[in-house]
C-alpha cells in the first residue's frame, strides 16, 4: 500500500509539473543514452538486491523561427526513467525534471543533459523495459514514452546469454558497441545498433564531435554542424514519417499511409543505391563532416573498424561546408 501511495504521488507531480506552462510545446527528444559503464550486453547492470544507481544522457532538439537573429519556438517538457509498474500505470526512478529554452546554449539546436536514477530491485518487473517517459507541458498530454529506445535490466550482475543465437555459425560481421566513437557509423541490418527510424522517434541518427545527423519529427533529415548550421537535408520536411537504411545501402525516406484495413509505403526519398550486394555497406560520418557510404568494411577482435570499399554516395560536406547539392547523396 505504501509503495502504491508513493507511485500515485511521484506521478501526480510529473503531471502537475507539467501543466506550469500553458504555451504550445514545440520540440522534441533527439537521443537517450544508458550511459556504457552502466551496461552488460546492452542491459542495464543491476545489483540483484538493494538500490543500484546509473547515469544516462537525455538529447533535446528545439524548433527555430528564424535564423539570424535566432529566436526559437517554446520549448518546455518535464521527463523522467520509468517503468510499468502494470499495464496501466508507471513507476518513475528519478525526479522528474523539466527543460526549457532556458536549458540550451545559446544559438543551439541541441542540449545534452546527464541525468542520475536510482533503481531499486524491487521496481522492476520481468521482462518490463526501462524507458523514457515525458510530457510536452501545457498541451495537457498523458505520459509519453520516447519512442526511439528502450533497455531490458540484468538482475545477474553478469553477462546475459543469448536467447536467440545467430543461426550464421560465421556472420560476416562482427556487433557494432555502443560507445560514443561508433555513434560516427551506421551498419545497415546490424543488431543492436538501429537503421530504422520514425519521425515520431525523432533522434539523433549518428554524431562525430560538432557534426550531427538528425532525422527530425517533421520527417527532415539534415546534417548539422556546431548545433546550428545546416550542411545538407533531405529535403523532406512534412512529406515522411520513417528514415530507412537498407542491406544494400540505398538510404529511404518514406511515408506510411494507413487506414482500417490498409497500409501501405510510399517512398518519398531515396538515396543512391549500393549494386554489389555481396559486400557489406557501411555509412560513416566521417571526422571532416562529410557523411559517406561505402561499400565494404571490417570490424577486428577489439571493435576496430577498417573500410576499405570504394564510395557510393555522401553529402559532399567534406571541411564542414554547405553541401552544394540538396537532397541528394
Amino acid at each position: 500500500m505504501t509503495k502504491f501511495i508513493k507511485v500515485i504521488v511521484i506521478l501526480s507531480f510529473f503531471i502537475l509539473h507539467s501543466f506550469v506552462s500553458k504555451a504550445q510545446h514545440a520540440g522534441t527528444i533527439a537521443g537517450f543514452e544508458i550511459l556504457p559503464e552502466y551496461l552488460v550486453d546492452g542491459r542495464i547492470k543491476l545489483s540483484p538486491s538493494g538500490t543500484t544507481v546509473i547515469k544516462y544522457n537525455v538529447t533535446f532538439a528545439r524548433e527555430s523561427i528564424t535564423n539570424n537573429p535566432f529566436t526559437w519556438k517554446t520549448f518546455d517538457m518535464t521527463v523522467a526513467l520509468t517503468t510499468a509498474e502494470n499495464s496501466v500505470g508507471l513507476v518513475l526512478l528519478n525526479a522528474p525534471e523539466k527543460i526549457t529554452n532556458d536549458n540550451f546554449p545559446v544559438n543551439m539546436v541541441f542540449y545534452t543533459k546527464e541525468f542520475t536514477a536510482s533503481i531499486s530491485t524491487s521496481q522492476i518487473k520481468s521482462n518490463n523495459p526501462l524507458i523514457l517517459g515525458y510530457i510536452l507541458n501545457g498541451d495537457y498530454s498523458r505520459i509519453l514514452g520516447y519512442a526511439g529506445k528502450s533497455y531490458l535490466t540484468d538482475l545477474t550482475g553478469g553477462p546475459n546469454p543469448n536467447p536467440n543465437p545467430n543461426p550464421n555459425p560465421n556472420p560476416p560481421v562482427k556487433p557494432l558497441a555502443e560507445t560514443e566513437f561508433n555513434l560516427r557509423y551506421i551498419i545497415p541490418g546490424q543488431v543492436g545498433r538501429t537503421d530504422y527510424y520514425t519521425s515520431e522517434g525523432a533522434r539523433i541518427v549518428a554524431k562525430n564531435g560538432p557534426y550531427i545527423l538528425y532525422f527530425q519529427d517533421d520527417g527532415n533529415l539534415v546534417l548539422y554542424k556546431n548545433g546550428n548550421t545546416v550542411l545538407w537535408t533531405s529535403d523532406t520536411n512534412g512529406k515522411a514519417t520513417n528514415l530507412r537504411f537498407e542491406r544494400n545501402g540505398t538510404v529511404n525516406i518514406n511515408k506510411i499511409i494507413s487506414s482500417p484495413g490498409y497500409l501501405s509505403v510510399q517512398n518519398v526519398w531515396g538515396g543512391p543505391k549500393n549494386e554489389v550486394p555481396r559486400n557489406h555497406p557501411i555509412w560513416v560520418l566521417q571526422d571532416d563532416g562529410n557523411f559517406v557510404g561505402y561499400n565494404d568494411y571490417s570490424i577486428d577482435a577489439e571493435g576496430k573498424v577498417s573500410i576499405f570499399g570504394s564510395v557510393f554516395g555522401s553529402t559532399d560536406t567534406q571541411g564542414g561546408k554547405r553541401s552544394n547539392r540538396y537532397a541528394t547523396l
